[in-house]
Formats: structure tokens, C-alpha cells, sequence
């Protein structure tokens, strides 16, 4: 997945008290990069990150939010180097491309935190 320069990082939903999927517009690598808050407070429960490996995809919570309550969705890239590296080694292009477009997306959380 290549990561475009603008690429939304965020979204931000006002519930309607019946609506239980809400759209992840952004790339993230693995569920645990996705931060949902409720009415600005950070949740971990209570809701499932469909097919995190997708450039968008839907977060689902168990049961529908009150109406009027504010959702917002933002990643949150863990900053880590996980793969190995040797000198002399197989290298996988696809591995690379990921690493690569992981270090993008924590360059644009940053730029973000900055602003």
C-alpha cells in the first residue's frame, strides 16, 4: 500500500442512538493502531475493528451509542522497528514497501501532534 501525502488519519461521528458501524476512512496495520474515543474519553472495549488490513474499513460497537454522543476515530501507529535486518540477507521487497509505509504513517501522526 503506498501512503498518499493528505490522507485522512481521523474521523469524527455524532450518534444518532440507533447506528452501530461507523466507517474508518484512514489506513492502519493493526487493530490495536486505532483509538476510539467516546465523548473524549479513550475506550479499548466494547466495540470490534473490522479488517484492520484494509485501507478503510468499519469499526462496530456492541451496542448503539446514545444519541448525541460524540465518536472519534484516529490511529495511533506503534513507533518500533519490527523486522530484522542482515547484512547479506533475503530482503522482501513487500516487507520493505510496509516498513517504509509505516514509518509515513507515523511521520504524519507526528505532523498532526504538531499542529
Amino acid at each position: 500500500m503506498t501512503v498518499q501525502p493528505n490522507a485522512p488519519i481521523s474521523s469524527h461521528y455524532t450518534c444518532n442512538g440507533t447506528t452501530t458501524h461507523f466507517q474508518r476512512t484512514f489506513a492502519i496495520y493493526e487493530a490495536g493502531d486505532l483509538v476510539v474515543t467516546v465523548n473524549g474519553e479513550e475506550i479499548t472495549a466494547g466495540f470490534t475493528v473490522l479488517t484492520p488490513e484494509a485501507p478503510t474499513g468499519e469499526v462496530v460497537f456492541d451496542e448503539a451509542p446514545a444519541a448525541g454522543t460524540e465518536i472519534f476515530l484516529f490511529r495511533r501507529t506503534s513507533i518500533d522497528q519490527e523486522t530484522q535486518y542482515s547484512a547479506q540477507g533475503a530482503v522482501s521487497p513487500k516487507q520493505v514497501e510496509r516498513d517504509l509505509d509505516k514509518t509515513t504513517l507515523i511521520a504524519q501522526e507526528l505532523s498532526r501532534d504538531l499542529e
